[in-house]
């Protein structure tokens, strides 16, 4: 499974991310401004972004299982993703607020 992210955020820490305008950088930003493009978590570590605390903004989190067409199974390579495997979860927290997302299996 794939995860990317998208949004603006801001922070009360200063951050200055390298930017090359000739190449797509999925994290950019500088001074309290972070903005995400189809960022993984692992793009958010390579600039050591993953413990600034995030005072506002809007993050939207796009989860993409490949299946295979055929079989109904996962496939590990490119393929565009069915319309049921795409989740939406939308939530407006105030100051000092916190979430928390947990993930179980319906049973029916």
């Amino acid at each position: 499974m794939e995860h990317y992210l998208f949004g603006d955020l801001s922070t009360s820490e200063k951050v200055s991310l390298p930017e090359n305008v000739r190449m797509f950088s999925p994290v950019t930003g500088s001074g309290g401004t972070i903005k995400l493009n189809h960022a993984r978590y692992r793009d958010i570590q390579t600039f050591n972004l993953e413990f600034v605390f995030i005072s506002k903004g809007i993050v939207t989190v796009k989860s993409i299982l490949p299946v295979d067409s055929q079989s109904g199974h996962p496939d590990p390579g490119p393929a565009l993703p069915k319309l049921e495997n795409f989740t939406q979860i939308s939530l407006t927290l105030d100051p000092k607020e916190s979430i928390q997302f947990l993930k179980s299996r319906e049973t029916r």
